[in-house]
C-alpha cells in the first residue's frame, strides 16, 4: 500500500456506513498482508485512527474478527519511542475497544519507555480503567 493511498483515507467523508466502514477496514488490512514498510508505519497508524474515529461515531461496535486483525496489525507497527504512535494507538483502542492492545499497552515496562510516553500510557490506563472494551461507555448512565 502506498502512502498515496493511505493519505486517501484522510479526505474520506466524516460519516461512513458501518458497512462501508468495515470495507475500508478489510481494504486496508488485506493491503497489510505483507510486512509493512518500517517507513510506512506511522502513516497505517494514522489511517487506522482516522478509519477508527469515524467507526466510533456510528455507535456500532466493529465485527470482532476485524477487530482482532487490527489488533494484530497495530501492535505489530507500533513505535513505543515514538509519541504520535502512541498517541494513535491509544486513540485507535479507545475508538475500537481493542482490549488485547490495551492489555499488551499496560504491561510494556515502563523502564522501556521515554517520561512523554510512559505520561500517555499512564493517563490511558487512568481514563479507560475497566471499561475499555467498550468504547462507548462513558456515554451510558450509571
Amino acid at each position: 500500500m502506498t502512502i498515496d493511498e493511505l493519505n486517501r483515507i484522510s479526505s474520506l467523508p466524516d460519516v461512513l456506513s458501518k458497512k462501508q466502514l468495515e470495507e475500508e477496514f478489510k481494504l486496508l488490512l488485506n493491503a497489510m498482508q505483507q510486512e509493512p514498510k518500517r517507513d510506512q508505519n506511522l502513516a497505517i497508524m494514522s489511517a487506522l485512527f482516522e478509519l477508527a474515529e469515524r467507526q466510533w461515531a456510528t455507535y456500532e461496535l466493529l465485527a470482532s474478527e476485524i477487530k482482532e486483525k487490527i489488533e494484530e496489525l497495530i501492535l505489530k507497527i507500533w513505535d513505543q519511542n515514538d509519541l504520535d504512535s502512541t498517541e494513535k494507538l491509544v486513540g485507535t483502542i479507545a475508538h475500537l475497544g481493542l482490549s488485547k492492545a490495551f492489555s499488551v499497552l499496560i504491561l510494556t515496562d515502563p523502564k522501556d519507555l521515554n517520561s512523554e510516553i510512559r505520561t500517555e500510557i499512564a493517563s490511558a490506563i487512568v481514563e479507560f480503567g475497566d471499561n475499555v472494551s467498550d468504547p462507548y461507555s462513558g456515554m451510558r448512565g450509571t
